[in-house]
């Protein structure tokens, strides 16, 4: 099993099946695309592994993440949160863009 297939498991065995984005429940099995890098892993490649750098979202909200408007992804209720936290992971790496 590869890093990346053990740390999906982790998140699926240890959080709500909630998107951290619409905050409506995730259904099924563990998918790929239900996981999201908060700091895209493009720009902070140290973070690709970082627990608290992956989220949990339905694929629409996957999309709107990576490449939605603003106006937009604050129609999501778990928008700002995210946002404080992808804040906060730029903090921890020294990241600036």
């Amino acid at each position: 099993m590869n890093k990346w297939t053990k740390i999906r498991l982790e998140i699926w065995e240890t959080r709500d099946h909630i998107c951290d984005l619409c905050l409506h429940p995730i259904e099924g099995e563990p998918l790929n695309y239900y996981f999201s890098h908060i700091l895209s892993r493009g720009a902070e490649i140290r973070a690709k592994y970082d627990l608290d750098n992956i989220m949990l979202n339905h694929f629409e909200c996957h999309q709107l993440w990576d490449f939605g408007t603003e106006e937009k992804l604050l129609k999501l209720e778990g928008y700002e949160a995210m946002k404080e936290k992808k804040e906060k992971i730029k903090i921890k790496y020294n990241y600036a863009e």
